[in-house]
């Protein structure tokens, strides 16, 4: 019989062959370019392309229903873009300072920053504290599940060996999302027209512009703070930051219903937070998480060493990179092709067999993608979970 192979990466990039700035270059273009990629079926399409853009499904996706998907992906470009250039500078002054410190938390720091964090987002959220706490400590339960890093036991697992790996958070956002809107829009009969918008009405407003400056540098500062630490940063950074845009807010009822600063907000976060974690890497070689950890391998592929001589000798030409992330950071503006600016140009004829532009098999095609990636199931289990929640005020 013969044995099969467990699935491989479909995409893998090869620097060895690139002089250290440009392999630098390349890996920071595909890390920044992840961080805001996802905004853009997060609004488009209610399905996180990535984990740290799930709270922008909320406000973005809204927004999109309105017919203002144009300034929120703008909105999303301009904070990703000015989040990434003012860490970049951080970066480059408050490195060591801001490393040193980040050294200092242990398990016990770790423990109550976390504990915090949810206690002040279920205060933040609105709405019932009772029902708030009551999903997180299902999230908290559904997060024990897997092999305890400590001891290797398996944790909630009852015999299954594929849950070994925990329950990740993208499968679980895209079936609390995805799935359960093309499960609650399958059956609608619908004739939605498609929006034909002028130039100008994808731009945001002078009063959008206005209102994203705050939550734009409110969750640069903190995304940036956030992301020194080691874990997940950028993902816990926009729930903290769309938390905070709400509770500061002078009309927290329109967050949910197409706010412009809870996509402001928590796009920001993401990208300082990836900016964040590079302090820690830089200055004192220790990687805060998966994705700084592969910097880390590539920079010592080409005999760089981070830590505090990494600007000395040899590996003084990292100087460069550092100037490079500022470079890369134009790369978030770029306007994509989901805008519709770029989809128009193309005629209905020019498809041999035209698809049905029923929004259920739009948004099953963008899952297919998805199921494809990371070769799991949990999208059709949480499915029809994420129907009845909205509903019941969780």
């Amino acid at each position: 019989m013969a044995r099969r192979s467990s699935p491989s990466p479909r995409f893998s990039v090869s620097i060895s062959g690139l002089q250290p700035t440009s392999a630098i270059i390349l890996l920071a273009g595909i890390y920044y370019g992840a961080m805001y990629g996802g905004s853009t079926t997060s609004i488009l399409m209610r399905i996180p392309g990535e984990a740290a853009s799930v709270m922008t499904c909320i406000d973005g996706y809204a927004m999109a229903r309105k017919g203002r998907a144009g300034p929120a992906l703008a909105i999303a470009a301009i904070g990703s873009f000015i989040a990434g250039t003012v860490s970049v500078i951080g970066l480059m002054f408050l490195a060591p300072t801001l490393a040193t410190f980040a050294l200092g938390f242990g398990p016990p720091e770790y423990f109550c920053l976390l504990v915090c964090g949810l206690v002040v987002l279920s205060y933040m959220t609105g709405g019932s504290i009772v029902k708030n706490l009551a999903m997180i400590c299902l999230g908290l339960m559904a997060g024990m599940i897997g092999i305890d890093q400590m001891s290797g036991y398996f944790r909630f697992s009852y015999g299954v060996t594929a849950l070994g790996d925990g329950i990740g958070l993208v499968p679980v956002a895209v079936g609390l999302f995805g799935i359960s809107d093309i499960l609650a829009t399958a059956g609608s009969q619908d004739i939605r027209e498609v929006l034909k918008p002028r130039l100008r009405d994808l731009l945001p407003s002078r009063e959008e512009f206005k209102d994203s400056i705050g939550p734009i540098g409110r969750g640069t500062v903190l995304g940036f703070l956030i992301g020194i630490i080691p874990g997940s940063a950028h993902i816990i950074s926009t729930f903290v930051s769309y938390a905070m845009e709400r509770r500061i807010s002078k009309h927290p009822e329109r967050f949910g219903k197409g706010a412009i600063e809870g996509v402001a907000g928590p796009e920001s976060a993401n990208n300082a937070a990836s900016e964040g974690a590079l302090v820690p890497l830089l200055a004192l070689g220790v990687p805060t998480g998966p994705i700084p950890a592969v910097l880390l391998a590539a920079l010592m592929v080409h005999g760089i060493t981070p830590g505090p001589l990494v600007h000395q000798g040899a590996a003084g030409g990292l100087l460069g990179p550092d100037r490079e992330h500022v470079c890369r950071q134009s790369g978030a503006a770029a306007p994509q092709p989901a805008d519709g600016g770029h989809l128009r140009q193309f005629p209905a004829h020019s498809l041999p067999h035209p698809l049905p532009d029923h929004p259920a098999v739009l948004r099953g095609g963008r899952l297919c993608g998805q199921f494809e990636h990371d070769r799991r199931d949990h999208h059709e289990r949480d499915g029809p979970f994420g129907i009845p929640v909205p509903e019941i005020g969780f």
